[in-house]
């Protein structure tokens, strides 16, 4: 493993359109030394031929398509660098990204999670306006409360806003869970928080999220939900045994289950359980003391995972 290497993943599907610019984004950075993985997750389109028409330090990988969490995988089992920096094929860092979470993460001289300020854009890059810049600021002491409690109400952060310390990786439990339809970033970053690593915020616009209308972020609402919902159900089950966790995580479960519109039970009998003591007996005879048992079983089973 080299010393200042980052490795920069990049899975791809069909999107050799905008891989070029992507990569280019990831060669024009200050900090020189990268090398970039770039997964073509069995394209159909010129994908491949974009990736190979680079040559080092662009390493082109194939694999049969597999979703975007098989192909970030697989980038990272092949990363050799210090650090990692994800990037979606759809999506560019600006020149000073790398650099300045780098130098943010040597300072706090133990293995770190940096991460900082973007840009919000339409398929040019370069058309990123004032008004798009977003600050996900946070608690950096309780990233990963942070995270799990306020992730899209009040925080969201692109993956390659962040640059993770390739120790903090290592783990084959520290990895993109393919099970999971949607939110599988969040599920991820969580895994990562999970190891309390130092994290760290520049507060600069350092990467340029782009959205159109090939992008994931335009997938329906409702089923946007459901794979949130299953991504909180996962955390749990990687939680079970913390309770403070475990209780964070429920009430996010029925958060966004109100939210997406998702619920078995109406609003104020959500809200009465959740303030509950979190063991499945009490909740299940609180929300049946409410709404019956029938329905109340199917509400704890949907929080809990649990199957009556």
């Amino acid at each position: 493993m080299s010393g200042d290497l980052v490795s920069v993943v990049i899975p791809c599907y069909n999107h050799g359109h905008l891989l070029a610019d992507a990569i280019r984004s990831v060669l024009a950075q200050t900090h020189a030394h990268v090398e970039v993985i770039a997964v073509d997750d069995g394209s159909t389109d010129n994908t491949s031929d974009v990736a190979a028409s680079f040559g080092p330090p662009v390493r082109p990988v194939r694999i049969p398509n597999s979703g975007s969490s098989v192909a970030r995988n697989r980038g990272l089992n092949e990363a050799e660098g210090e650090w990692v920096q994800f990037l979606d094929a759809d999506d560019v860092l600006l020149p000073t990204k790398i650099a300045s979470c780098v130098e943010a993460a040597e300072a706090a001289g133990a293995p770190a999670a940096v991460y900082c300020d973007y840009l919000r854009s339409g398929v040019d890059a370069t058309a990123a306006l004032p008004g798009n810049r977003m600050s996900p600021e946070m608690d950096c002491d309780r990233a990963w409360e942070e995270v799990a409690s306020r992730w899209e109400e009040t925080l969201s952060i692109p993956l390659h806003a962040f640059l993770f310390h390739a120790s903090l990786l290592r783990s084959p439990a520290v990895r993109f869970d393919p099970e999971l339809p949607d939110h599988e970033d969040w599920d991820f970053v969580l895994r990562v928080l999970a190891r309390r690593p130092v994290v760290r915020f520049v507060p600069e616009a350092l990467a340029v999220y782009r959205r159109h209308a090939g992008a994931k972020c335009r997938v329906h609402a409702s089923a946007q939900g459901v794979g949130f919902c299953r991504a909180i159900e996962k955390q749990l089950e990687l939680v079970r045994g913390d309770k403070a966790k475990e209780k964070l995580l429920r009430h996010k479960l029925i958060e966004t289950q109100d939210r997406f519109g998702l619920t078995p039970l109406p609003r104020r009998v959500r809200r009465r359980v959740a303030a509950a003591t979190f063991g499945t007996v009490s909740l299940v005879r609180r929300a049946a003391s409410l709404c019956g048992a029938g329905r109340a079983r199917r509400f704890v089973a949907s929080v809990l995972r649990i199957r009556r």
